[in-house]
């Protein structure tokens, strides 16, 4: 028959004309040989030689009957038998699919694997495929699949088994299927190069020991000289915090391991993760749940990145090993890091940090970081006797890191929380050290921090009444030379409810936002603040630029870009085109050689509060070039100030700026400023 389909002429003429005749003769010519055709393919369906064949019948998931009996056929040839029928272990074991599910016979748990393998690979190649059955079919499609039948045995010390599957594993490496179940972990496991873990989303895996869940080993010196091409994926590990059952891995000059969809329950006191010298490595979708906070542990990370030297490795590997690399090109991504609370809501353990280092060694910065859409609740609060020492995130050197689309909340945090703690410092290792087991440090210039982005994160509902900054940024002075962080980023994130009392006459508590301290070339834009007390804080840095930014209901200064006398003074500050909508001071300058403050908006302040600010703007004090320009300030209060400048060895021009609202609009006590006639002024 033919293939086309049938198609008539329905553009008939309207009039009754030889035309009209001969179209109506070719429809039903058309379809006098389409019933024809149909009823020689309907006769040879019923009589033909190949009637009924099973090649033509379509059986189910794109398999037609005949491939269905082939393969039963095979089936049959190759019956598992035992001379003692159920009570051979490896035929009952055979009957458990790889997801944990125990089949009556050992043909219906072949059949559940292929058709199931047939419907992810049709999803596949529909292009219909969930992320979940992707996940699945990439558990399959790998080579040599290697089936643990024992570690079904519910329960059992699944460690010493795993470990023997991979020690059988040739240089072609295998996938480590574990089902669904309840086991144990009774020792270390040491990885090698080529494998993959595979533990099913159910299985529950307890620790019983004190030492490493998994240790990546190196065989010399250099990226390439660990384990790499690793995967552990699925599976709920449970440590035990009050018995010392930690669950701490290390890694070792690894490389390009992924560590996906696991769950660490009551991880440590220290690192769940310490990686030494490793590069690419990637944590995805994983979750880190509950720390114990020890005495000066603040600073202890889940995901440390460390630097290969014998002190950090706790003389783990040989010595020979540790060359100083630290560790470069690691991802975090949707990862969540949570407390444990009790069932009244109170916090038992806070969340673990989610990472960074507290050792650096000259010539060796870590860099290539990469933290995004993250989840961090009610984390460790600061170290009391050191603040340097900790954060959510914290690096006293670091080069190319970016914070992107995380979520911070601190609303059950103890004390003050430093959620990124970014410093540059000069107490540091000599490579010459690095194998020593306890090495001292050494005064040095600091290694680099710069090329950082923080961008389109939400921090919100941090309670502590101490005055310490979310963010902080600090540069550092070794030998008389100042040594700045470069390059900083700060763009598009969200800062909501972080005082603790929403009152107007509580707006000298909380914590600040944003500390910038010895920082060049920076800039922060397009940031919202809104139920704050300061949004950032600007001492002794050079070249930075506040944009666009819009802040609603500070409980305190907005903007202080402020250094005491020994600091040294700011240089070349812009901040234009910031929009602020109900507070008490907008901005408060001095000690500043070239400020630009152009085009911002600020509406509904009042001289409120218990710190006696009545000025929207305020500079004082050795300000040199000062420019206020454009400006719109639209106050609520008659005896607020509009803008307040004083300061004998000042200087600069205030022009073309919209005051009103305010009896006091421009008010000039002492400097050399240039007051121009375009300033727009009421009351």
């Amino acid at each position: 028959m033919d293939s086309k389909i049938l198609s008539l002429e329905k553009n008939l003429d309207v009039e009754l004309s030889q035309g009209y005749r001969q179209k109506n003769i070719r429809n039903f010519q058309l379809i006098e040989q389409f019933s024809n055709n149909l009823l020689d393919l309907i006769n040879t369906h019923n009589t033909g030689e190949h009637a009924h064949d099973s090649k033509n019948i379509d059986y189910s998931h794109r398999q037609t009957v005949k491939q269905r009996l082939d393969w039963l056929l095979e089936l049959v040839d190759n019956i598992v038998v035992g001379n003692n029928g159920d009570g051979i272990i490896e035929v009952s074991d055979a009957r458990v699919t790889s997801d944990g599910q125990r089949k009556e016979t050992l043909r219906q748990r072949v059949d559940y694997e292929v058709d199931k393998l047939s419907r992810l690979a049709s999803y596949e190649n529909d292009g219909l495929m969930t992320k979940e059955d992707r996940i699945e079919l990439d558990s399959y499609v790998t080579i040599n699949p290697l089936l643990l039948a024992e570690s079904t045995k519910i329960g059992q010390d699944i460690a010493p088994l795993i470990q023997r599957a991979i020690d059988s594993v040739g240089i072609n490496g295998a996938t480590i299927l574990i089902p669904n179940g309840d086991y144990t972990w009774g020792q270390t496991v040491n990885l090698v190069s080529n494998i993959k873990i595979q533990f099913g989303t159910q299985a529950r895996i307890t620790k019983t020991f004190k030492g490493d869940l998994f240790f990546g080993a190196s065989n010399g010196q250099g990226y390439e000289a660990g384990i790499k091409n690793v995967t552990i994926e699925g599976g709920r590990f449970i440590g035990n915090l009050e018995k010392g059952y930690y669950l701490i891995s290390t890694l070792h000059h690894a490389s390009f391991v992924t560590i996906r969809h696991v769950v660490f329950y009551q991880t440590s006191t220290s690192h769940t993760f310490d990686l030494l010298g490793c590069e690419n490595i990637f944590f995805e979708g994983c979750a880190f749940i509950g720390f114990k906070l020890t005495t000066n542990s603040n600073h202890k990370e889940a995901i440390q990145l460390d630097h290969s030297y014998r002190q950090g490795a706790g003389d783990k590997d040989d010595i020979s090993s540790y060359d100083g690399l630290s560790t470069r090109k690691v991802t975090i991504n949707e990862c969540k890091f949570l407390p444990i609370k009790d069932d009244k809501g109170k916090v038992i353990y806070p969340a673990p940090n989610i990472t960074g280092q507290h050792r650096s060694i000259i010539g060796q910065t870590p860099s290539w970081i990469t933290i995004t859409n993250n989840v961090m609740r009610d984390g460790v609060g600061m170290a009391t006797t050191n603040e340097w020492l900790g954060g959510w995130i914290h690096f006293r050197a670091v080069k190319h890191l970016v914070i992107t689309g995380n979520e911070f909340t601190g609303f059950n945090t103890k004390g003050a929380a430093r959620v990124i703690q970014l410093y540059r410092t000069t107490s540091n290792l000599m490579m010459e050290d690095i194998t020593l087991s306890a090495p001292t440090v050494t005064l040095s210039v600091p290694e680099p921090l710069d090329n950082v982005v923080i961008k389109d994160n939400t921090f919100k509902n941090f309670k502590s009444t101490t005055d310490k900054s979310l963010i902080n940024v600090e540069g550092t002075r070794f030998e008389g030379n100042d040594y700045f962080c470069r390059f900083i980023e700060i763009t598009g994130n969200n800062f909501e409810g972080n005082i603790p009392v929403d009152s107007v006459n509580a707006n000298n508590v909380g914590q600040k936002l944003i500390t910038f301290k010895l920082v060049r070339h920076s800039s922060l834009n397009q940031n919202s603040s809104r139920k704050c007390k300061t949004f950032i804080d600007v001492s002794n840095s050079n070249s930075v630029s506040i944009n666009g930014n819009n802040f609603e209901n500070m409980k305190h200064t907005c903007l202080l870009i402020s250094s005491s006398s020994s600091e040294g003074i700011n240089r070349m500050i812009s901040i234009t085109d910031n929009k602020a909508v109900k507070g008490t001071t907008f901005l408060w300058f001095d000690r500043t050689d070239g400020i630009t403050i152009r085009g911002n908006q600020v509406y509904d302040f009042i001289g409120k509060g218990t710190t006696g600010l009545t000025s929207a703007m305020v500079g004082r004090d050795e300000m040199y070039k000062v420019v206020i320009a454009n400006n719109t300030i639209d106050v609520n209060d008659k005896d607020y100030i509009g803008i307040r400048l004083t300061g004998t060895k000042s200087n600069g021009i205030v022009q073309g700026n919209m005051v009103g609202n305010t009896l006091n609009p421009i008010r000039i006590i002492s400097g050399a400023f240039i007051l121009e006639k375009d300033n727009l002024v009421w009351d």
